[in-house]
């Protein structure tokens, strides 16, 4: 009787649904037809699996476990297939990123291998959709990979540009003895440089990289922070929860540097020589002092948790081992940077690998200021935009209930394990706890409603790192018995939040729509032809798309000046000094030809658009003005590029009085 009251609702949801197909199909037009037919069969499907399901579920799952495992495996492997292919990987896969639809493929994909393996566990289904989550997570950043010579992103290639100048900087046409202006830190510039010392590396190479970065290190930490030290193997639970913690980093996402920086702190944490702990937190010291001093304390004090939850701070003995780590990540990160600065740095560098590039590094040998003075002024150069912290178009989630949504279970299972396990940390490591995570939570807060992020979660990266090593800690002594006695609703949470954050909160990386290669090659051979032509007339600036100059598209010497990124950030604290230096260089038509993204002078409004604010300021300080004294000679929309000349003199005579500050001071 129950499978034929299931049957007669799945069939009444397929006349439903093929009547609405068959009433917007004109409207809809033949390719969303087909997928609305294509999502027909699969609501059909899914509703007669629900009555079986409902109707007969021991005689179903009896069924199932008489398929051949080979098949049922087979089938398992290839819903994971079709799932990642069809979102990340496929040609049209720029057409099904909607989150609905996304989220609907996890579900069916997820319910189908849960089904076919024949198990009625709900343990099971979890970690079917652990597996599949961590999968796409992982995935994800790989589908960048392609060799596309044009910015995938707004500030993508540019990133691949000044990434390169410490080991790439023979690709360009510019003196190897003088130091390239940059605006990026030495920390990341190194390690995603590091590609560049293979000469050969192309684009989508690189990219790799670039993806590798964001997916590896955060496995291997989260594989640190889970496996038991000495264990004879590595059990299935281990794998669970080093996918979770993959997942769980994601969601930020997290700079590369601080993930190593943190590995070196819980590998360190454990040895047993006190000077070899000592020189692992020296190394994570000086390794987040030279990316963001932000982070500079961010060693000192994941290292002091773990100290303070492995003995008493009240003993001799205990003041006698830690003493000496922990100075030592405060000496990395505030002496060693003075001692062994920019500029001494690059000098060693140099002197391991010849590489004559690395003199431009001594354009960036301060690393950031520590002084209140500097502190200070990176307070208050550029505006907050508290609103951020709510559900906004910039982040549809919101900085407050996205972080809630994310980390708020791992948050209430700690505080519960310290209630229950006398093997939790001390009342000294609790409290300090506590107030690590607080401050690490306030420090992300404010530097999120900064204007020029956040759209995600990634400036909490030290509480979200602080959090993950913290159940590392708590795992390595309480192992399965946390994870078994946990609450079932804090486990799903733990789970799904950050795969609501993830998937839903502010997107996800899919395939990018890539232009006809007979459109990239035009747009290619117009550079070419049209920056030669201009070199007899003047310089030609790559504003943007500095990719080109890397990979030997175009051939021109680099005008290091007003880079895209240093122009966007200067334009959201309002710096007149450098914009009148611009503004006299282009009312002095000092460029023949300027390289940039599509220029449009378009104000928008923060109730409704995403980084508003941010494009009202580079409307204001940058497009308006440079449109003013130059015009498009060419405009490749589909590429995100425009090519610009100066405008004839008797055009631009009322350009200084439209500019937002004067040309003379």
């Amino acid at each position: 009787m129950k499978t034929a009251v299931w049957t007669l609702l799945g069939l009444a949801l397929h006349l439903w649904a093929a009547a609405h197909v068959s009433l917007w199909g004109p409207v809809m037009g033949t390719s969303r037809l087909w997928w609305a037919k294509a999502g027909t069969l699969s609501l059909s499907f899914a509703a007669w699996l629900l009555a079986g399901w409902l109707g007969q579920r021991e005689a179903v799952w009896n069924g199932v476990r008489r398929w051949p495992v080979g098949v049922r495996r087979l089938l398992q492997i290839g819903l994971w297939v079709a799932l990642v292919y069809v979102f990340l990987f496929s040609p049209f896969a720029w057409k099904v990123h909607r989150r609905g639809l996304f989220l609907l493929g996890i579900a069916w994909t997820v319910l189908g291998t849960w089904f076919l393996q024949g198990h009625r566990r709900r343990e099971e289904l979890l970690k079917v959709l652990l597996v599949t989550g961590a999968a796409l997570a992982f995935l994800s950043p790989y589908t960048d990979v392609v060799a596309f010579p044009f910015s995938l992103t707004w500030s993508e290639g540019n990133r691949l540009w000044d990434r390169s100048l410490i080991f790439g900087r023979e690709r360009y046409l510019y003196p190897l003895d003088q130091p390239v202006p940059v605006f990026n830190d030495p920390g990341r510039i190194l390690l995603w440089g590091l590609i560049y010392l293979y000469p050969g590396a192309s684009i989508g190479l690189v990219r790799f990289w670039n993806a590798f970065l964001f997916t590896v290190p955060y496995l291997v930490l989260a594989w640190m922070l889970f496996r038991k030290p000495g264990a004879a193997r590595t059990g299935v639970t281990v794998w669970v929860m080093t996918l979770w913690g993959f997942l769980f980093l994601a969601q930020g996402p997290i700079y590369t540097p601080l993930v190593l920086a943190a590995m070196l702190v819980w590998y360190g944490a454990q040895r047993k020589h006190m000077l070899t702990r000592a020189a692992y937190l020296l190394a994570a010291g000086y390794l987040v002092r030279i990316t963001r001093f932000t982070w500079v304390f961010a060693p000192f004090m994941w290292a002091l948790f773990l100290f303070l939850a492995d003995g008493d701070p009240r003993t001799r003995r205990w003041w006698k081992r830690h003493l000496v780590p922990l100075l030592s990540a405060l000496v990395g990160s505030l002496v060693l940077v003075q001692w062994l600065d920019g500029e001494g740095f690059v000098n060693l560098l140099a002197r391991l690998d010849g590489h004559a590039g690395i003199e431009q590094l001594k354009s960036h040998s301060q690393f950031g200021q520590l002084t209140p003075q500097a502190l200070w002024k990176t307070l208050t150069y550029q505006s907050f935009l508290w609103h951020r912290l709510l559900p906004n178009p910039t982040f549809p989630l919101g900085i407050l209930p996205g972080v809630a949504l994310g980390t708020g279970a791992v948050v209430l299972a700690l505080a519960w394990a310290w209630r229950r396990y006398r093997e939790a940390p001390s009342g000294w490591a609790r409290v300090y706890g506590g107030l690590m995570l607080l401050a690490f939570f306030v420090v992300g807060l404010v530097i999120s409603t900064k204007i020029g992020g956040g759209d995600n979660l990634h400036n909490l990266d030290m509480y979200l790192l602080g959090l993950l090593l913290m159940v590392g800690w708590h795992w390595q002594r309480l192992e399965d018995r946390l994870l078994a006695a946990l609450p079932k609703p804090l486990v799903l949470w733990a789970l799904l939040g950050p795969m609501v954050v993830l998937f839903w909160g502010y997107g996800f990386a899919f395939r990018p729509r890539l232009p006809s290669p007979e459109v990239q090659q035009e747009a290619l051979a117009f550079l070419q032809q049209a920056t030669q032509e201009a070199l007899t007339e003047g310089e030609v600036l790559f504003m943007d798309q500095r990719q080109l100059l890397t990979f030997g598209y175009v051939r021109v010497p680099l005008v290091p000046d007003y880079e895209k990124k240093l122009l966007a950030d200067r334009s959201l604290s309002g710096d007149e000094a450098l914009f009148r230096q611009y503004y006299q260089d282009l009312q002095r038509r000092r460029f023949s030809l300027i390289v940039t993204e599509v220029l449009k002078v378009r104000w928008e409004d923060p109730a409704r658009h995403d980084f508003a604010e941010e494009n009202n300021a580079w409307v204001r300080w940058v497009a308006q003005p440079t449109l003013c004294y130059y015009e498009p000679v060419a405009t490749f929309r589909e590429l995100g590029l425009q090519v610009l000349r100066p405008r004839p003199q008797e055009d631009t005579r009322d350009c200084p009085a439209k500019l937002p500050v004067s040309v003379t001071p």
